[in-house]
């Protein structure tokens, strides 16, 4: 176990979700020695010698001793798990199926931003393939299923706006558009109505 002297306990946070992206990433294979990997300067290399990059990884943070430290390690160790990842896929024969799917596996748990910054995309972009895929947009991890039916959808919405909650909001928690909300809120009024 990995332990720090700090006080910020949100760099101790990113660092632990590092290494669990790291013992995901580790497991899928070795980086090819072939392959030309650009990392930063003074981070560690991603393949090269006997020891495994998650072993590299927790070495890092365990040599950290203070937040400037443990942030530079963890910038490090993003970066090398960045390229790590690159050279593990071939982007060349990926579909976008593939990289969606691969988005939603590889960056579960991280903010849209981080995950855009990691994956060179925008973060509305990690946000749609999020959405997609079924999975909450914002932390990528399963949204529980609360509605089986359509009527179940539209008291479920109707249930939201009268609690106060916004449309968006709603359309996120329920797992479809913002469109379909209006569409089924409209519905609700107009059995009401009638």
């Amino acid at each position: 176990m990995v332990t720090w002297r700090t006080l910020d306990h949100r760099l101790v946070t990113r660092a632990r979700e590092v290494i669990a992206q790291a013992c995901v990433v580790s497991e899928v294979g070795r980086t090819p020695a072939d392959a030309k990997v650009h990392t930063a300067p003074g981070s560690m290399p991603p393949s090269g010698d006997s020891e495994g990059f998650l072993d590299r990884v927790v070495r890092m943070f365990n040599a950290a001793r203070t937040d400037d430290q443990l942030r530079d390690a963890v910038h490090r160790a993003e970066t090398d798990l960045a390229a790590y990842r690159r050279a593990q896929i071939q982007r060349a024969v990926e579909t976008p199926d593939e990289r969606d799917s691969r988005i939603v596996r590889d960056y579960e748990g991280l903010l849209p931003n981080e995950a855009a910054r990691l994956e060179k995309v925008t973060a509305e972009n990690i946000r749609r393939v999020r959405f997609m895929a079924g999975r909450d947009s914002a932390t990528g991890k399963q949204r529980p299923s609360t509605w089986k039916t359509v009527n179940d959808r539209r008291v479920l919405a109707a249930q939201f706006r009268d609690a106060g909650r916004s449309l968006r909001s709603t359309a996120d928690e329920l797992g479809v558009s913002y469109q379909t909300i209006v569409r089924d809120l409209e519905m609700v009024d107009h059995k009401e109505m009638a």
